[in-house]
């Protein structure tokens, strides 16, 4: 009887992390679909408005990366503790590469921005995906639950 209640805690904390690294990797995805609304109006205003909006736009987007940069770092301690996300860890670092290698340049207006972003914005919900999958959260048995989980966790970050 001990036995299985040291495998239920054992299931129930890989859970618990695994929803606590998708809720880290959601402030992150949202943090992104910020930027690209704030660049793509930058992008119009860029050409429409007075110097002391596009100063404002601009600080607002400067403002949004650094949010970005903190949620970044809050998961890369979570994932760090976690052994069992492992292998997820390389692939945020890849995305927060990319990310800050675009950012070196976020004001040179291109009509790449809103398609970057949202490239980033994927790469966000397959970590969520990964993550999830890893945390065993897609292998519920209770069907209720498996059927909530995946609109959770594949429906909804879809539509997102």
């Amino acid at each position: 009887m001990q036995s299985q209640n040291e495998n239920i805690l054992t299931i129930l904390k890989r859970e618990k992390e695994g929803v606590e690294a998708i809720r880290n990797i959601k402030d992150v995805l949202v943090n992104i679909q910020k930027l690209r609304g704030n660049s793509n109006l930058y992008g119009i205003l860029f050409t429409h408005a007075e110097d002391s909006e596009i100063e404002l736009y601009k600080d607002n987007i400067n403002t949004l990366i650094t949010q970005l940069g903190r949620s970044f770092t809050t998961l890369d301690d979570l994932l760090a503790r976690n052994k069992a996300l492992s292998g997820v860890d390389k692939e945020l670092k890849r995305l927060e590469d990319d990310l800050a290698k675009f950012h070196t340049n976020v004001f040179d207006l291109t009509v790449r921005h809103f398609d970057e972003y949202s490239k980033y914005a994927r790469n966000s919900i397959n970590l969520m995906i990964d993550i999830a999958d890893r945390s065993f959260l897609l292998a519920e048995t209770d069907e209720h639950q498996a059927i909530l989980l995946n609109i959770l966790i594949n429906i909804v970050l879809n539509l997102i």
